[in-house]
């Protein structure tokens, strides 16, 4: 009888036990489940934040490219407002020399026209001595 007692309840505490097992069984199954989407939905997260950082390494290699691009524009444009400045120097240079050339070329003309108007006259002055000697 006394057997049969201790045997009762223990069944009756192995039910407790057990019940009580089985729901801290649902309660861990539970939050494991919630652990599982949790952990899934970061792990979303870190593919978008992947993603969203490869884009962005992308977005610099592109930027680093251009700056690039635009170090080497302004490298070529500075060069090429060298040379300018070297070409308007030259032209500046040889505007001089032109000016110089066509007041000498003036002042030639100027010469040639007088040189041309002395012969005239000298011309004039032998023409009328011919024909002072031919008249006497």
């Amino acid at each position: 009888q006394q057997l049969q007692e201790e045997f009762e309840k223990a069944q009756e505490e192995f039910l407790v036990s057990k019940e009580a097992l089985e729901k801290k069984a649902e309660i861990l199954g539970e939050q494991a489940q919630q652990w599982k989407s949790f952990t899934e939905s970061l792990q979303q997260e870190v593919t978008v934040k992947d993603h969203r950082l490869q884009q962005m390494e992308s977005e610099l290699n592109r930027i680093r490219n251009d700056q690039s691009e635009l170090a080497l524009l302004k490298t070529s444009i500075e060069e090429k407002d060298e040379r300018l400045t070297e070409c308007n120097t030259q032209l500046e240079s040889l505007q001089s020399i032109l000016h110089s050339k066509s007041e000498t070329t003036d002042e030639l003309r100027s010469q040639l026209l007088k040189a041309e108007e002395t012969i005239e006259i000298i011309n004039n002055k032998l023409l009328e001595q011919e024909q002072e000697l031919s008249q006497s």
